[in-house]
C-alpha cells in the first residue's frame, strides 16, 4: 500500500481544511452570545437579530474567500 502524499491529495485536503476552518469561524461567530448582544442593543430585538444573521453569514463569506487565496 502506497502512502505517500502527491499533488492532488494536497489540493483535496487544502480544499477540505478550507472548507472547515471557515465553517468554523461562522459556527463560533453565530454561537458567539457577547455578539448577539452588542447587535440586539445597538439595533433593537428584531432587527438586531436580522443584522447579526447577515453578518455571520457575511463574514463566512469573507473569510472563505480570504482562504482561497
Amino acid at each position: 500500500m502506497d502512502l505517500s502524499f502527491n499533488l492532488k491529495d494536497l489540493t483535496i485536503s487544502i480544499a477540505i481544511l478550507t472548507g472547515l476552518l471557515t465553517f468554523l469561524i461562522y459556527w463560533f461567530t453565530f454561537k458567539s452570545e457577547k455578539l448577539q448582544f452588542h447587535f440586539k442593543n445597538k439595533y433593537g430585538e428584531d432587527k438586531g437579530h436580522v443584522n447579526f444573521i447577515l453578518f455571520t453569514r457575511y463574514l463566512g463569506g469573507i473569510v472563505w474567500v480570504f482562504c482561497l487565496f
